[in-house]
């Protein structure tokens, strides 16, 4: 519980802080904004079109202001700045009195004291903002006045109490009016935060519950995060179903050892035993006895072997530890030889297997040893599990660049439960026979060896009408 609540006053706190970090930046992005636009009409424009600073430009006017016969004038090229900028000019004596103008408005004045020339300076004359400086002449100083329209350019003055600048600003209006501001942000985001993360700790728990293997609770799709909780739902669905399958596997598995531990244990007991049998001193067996019990210890040694190399084969598979040695065979004649070799042995001879192909040769990249344990098992798998009157078909079909193998039987057919995990490994089917019982890894293998080649195995099965193995190969 207390994970909960310190998770949401997190999210919380975080959102809080963003949204005042972004009204600050506001703010402050207003200023600079304001500041920007009030600096461009504190500047004027030179006759190149550039911006400039009019403290500059006023100071620097001086410089177009000629004397003739100790009487100041504006040059030609002063009068042209003035007309660019929609502005006029006034230079008087010391006394005040106007002694030139260019463009002067009708309310300017032609004398002035001195209070009203700085009263003038510092705010403005009529419908226009003054600026004023002075130009030195042999000991004798003349002031110019420079006016410009108040469209064209505006003063704003600023009092403040330079020894304590901190209580000036903090004692402003605009600052409480910034920090109600700012209260108000906080409110406001701490009323939306807490709606944005309720949801959020439905997902948190969620999570947790997952994290614990609670896979069973369903969330309602809806609002800001309903693909959020539809995703949930879907993970949750996905482990579920991986822990079912997980749990199946170890139940196959703990069978599989227990089935595979009484399958080694029966052979090597007849092994012993006949073993003893033949070493016994005191018993005399005949020729055709010994002969027979070793054909017995034999084939019991074969089986045992077969179970260790399908042990060892299933362990390189599951850790990716096998090679190819791939060769450029034409299938249809590897595929002849196999079930030549099926029917050779006796056990199988009266088995009805028929290949059906449209051409040849149909060539392919495979692994003949491993390919050919892979066919064998299929069709060895069709033959055992059922009726000594089954009949196989083996069709190969050339699809460009992939070739179809199929192998069909009109046999028992496999129940659908069984056939869901007939290529899992451990397996065995519930129609096995104790004669037939093998290590439970054949079929696992064979789609082990299909999938290394890059290929693909499937199957379909109707108890009572047969089953139908596909192998969909790559030629190259």
């Amino acid at each position: 519980m207390g994970f909960k609540y310190k998770a949401k006053g997190k999210i919380i706190n975080r959102f809080i802080g963003a949204l005042i970090l972004c009204a600050l930046s506001v703010i402050i992005i207003n200023f600079i904004i304001v500041g920007f636009v009030l600096a461009k009409r504190y500047n004027i424009r030179d006759q190149k079109k550039e911006i400039v600073n009019i403290d500059k430009y006023v100071s620097e006017f001086k410089k177009y202001i000629t004397f003739k016969d100790n009487t100041p004038y504006m040059s030609k090229k002063g009068l042209d700045k003035v007309v660019e900028n929609q502005g006029w000019i006034q230079i008087l004596d010391e006394n005040g009195r106007e002694v030139y103008s260019y463009k002067k408005t009708k309310d300017t004045p032609s004398k002035y004291s001195p209070i009203e020339i700085v009263n003038f300076n510092r705010y403005d004359m009529g419908d226009s903002t003054i600026f004023v400086d002075y130009i030195e002449k042999e000991n004798y100083k003349w002031t110019y006045i420079i006016g410009f329209p108040k469209s064209k350019i505006v003063k704003y003055t600023l009092y403040f109490n330079p020894t304590n600048v901190a209580e000036a600003i903090f004692g402003s209006k605009s600052f409480w009016i910034l920090a109600i501001d700012i209260i108000a942000i906080a409110i406001i985001g701490n009323m939306f935060g807490i709606k944005l993360t309720r949801p959020l700790e439905k997902i948190i728990e969620g999570i947790k519950n997952l994290s614990k293997g609670y896979y069973d609770i369903v969330y309602e799709e809806k609002g800001v995060y309903k693909e959020v909780f539809t995703n949930l739902n879907t993970l949750s669905d996905n482990l579920r179903e991986s822990q079912e399958e997980r749990r199946q596997i170890e139940k196959f598995r703990q069978e599989w050892i227990s089935n595979i531990s009484h399958d080694i244990k029966t052979p090597l007991s007849s092994i012993k035993g006949y073993a003893e049998i033949i070493r016994d001193t005191e018993y005399h067996c005949t020729n055709e006895e010994i002969q027979s019990y070793v054909d017995i210890i034999f084939n019991k040694s074969l089986y045992l072997q077969n179970l260790v190399e399908d042990l060892n084969l299933t362990y390189k598979f599951k850790n990716n530890m096998i090679i190819l040695d791939k060769q450029r065979v034409n299938i249809i004649g590897f595929i002849k030889e196999s079930i030549i070799d099926i029917l050779n042995d006796p056990k199988y001879s009266h088995i009805n297997i028929e290949l059906k192909y449209e051409k040849e040769p149909i060539h392919v990249d495979i692994d003949m040893n491993f390919f050919k344990r892979a066919l064998n098992n299929l069709i060895y798998n069709a033959i055992i599990h059922n009726n000594k009157d089954v009949n196989i078909q083996v069709i190969v079909v050339d699809k460009v660049n992939k070739v179809s193998i199929k192998i069909k039987d009109d046999g028992k057919g496999i129940d659908q439960n069984d056939l869901k995990n007939v290529f899992k490994r451990y397996y065995r089917g519930t129609n096995t026979s104790e004669i037939h019982k093998g290590s439970g890894l054949g079929m696992a293998i064979s789609k082990d060896i299909i999938e290394v080649h890059g290929g693909t195995i499937e199957i379909d099965s109707k108890k009572g009408e047969g089953t139908e193995v596909t192998i969909i190969i790559n030629k190259i």
